[in-house]
């Protein structure tokens, strides 16, 4: 089922208009898929989180990019398969898919907004350690554990859970903070592997090191 909409989301990729959209502001880097993820606005006013990366990088579909890039371990039509394919599950967990569209030099993913940023952004704006502290954070780790358990029942693996890949969105109507969980380019739906994953040794002890800091 992924591998089809792997191959759905490489045949129905549409141009991209830069007239309809309006940069607002750069989120974060995207390292790893050698681009950004950018705050943009709609004609309608409606606020998107854009996944801009070289399409040299991602290429026009997943074969193309297993014959260019095989050995890699970052994989961007993984990322937007397993997304789409757990939104046709139901599964509430991700940030909602909106398309893949393309200009001349980049390819654009476009999802929902998650209003309050990544968990590790959060978690540094909330009360020092204390029993209101873990009363904030308790119902927010156990939305995470439920959507890894709804995703492993389904048969993936993500491969890359961090702070940084845990999402925040603060639901209009009640105020309950609801987890999206991102970045599915290093999952797999093997049951078995030996490829080296996640985040480099440097890149850990740097996070733990920021973590202390600020907790």
């Amino acid at each position: 089922s992924v591998r089809a909409f792997m191959r759905e989301a490489g045949e129905t990729v549409a141009p991209w208009e830069e007239s309809h959209m309006t940069f607002i502001k750069t989120l974060q880097t995207a390292e790893r898929n050698q681009g950004c993820v950018d705050l943009m606005e709609d004609l309608k006013g409606g606020k998107f989180a854009v996944k801009k990366m070289p399409t040299k990088w991602v290429t026009k579909s997943q074969e193309e990019f297993d014959a260019t890039y095989g050995e890699q371990t970052e994989q961007p039509w993984m990322d937007i398969a397993i997304v789409k394919y757990l939104q046709s599950r139901g599964i509430n967990y991700v940030c909602q898919h909106m398309g893949v569209f393309r200009d001349d030099l980049s390819t654009y993913v476009v999802s929902a907004l998650a209003s309050e940023g990544d968990a590790f952004s959060w978690c540094t704006r909330g009360p020092l350690p204390c029993a209101a502290r873990e009363g904030a954070i308790r119902p927010v780790v156990r939305q995470m554990m439920s959507g890894i358990s709804w995703i492993h029942d389904l048969g993936i693996a993500h491969r890359d859970i961090s702070l940084e890949n845990v999402l925040l969105h603060k639901c209009p109507d009640t105020g309950v903070l609801l987890v999206k969980i991102i970045d599915f380019g290093m999952a797999t739906v093997s049951r078995y592997g030996e490829e080296v994953v996640g985040k480099p040794r440097s890149e850990e002890r740097r996070v733990g090191k920021e973590c202390r800091s600020r907790w």
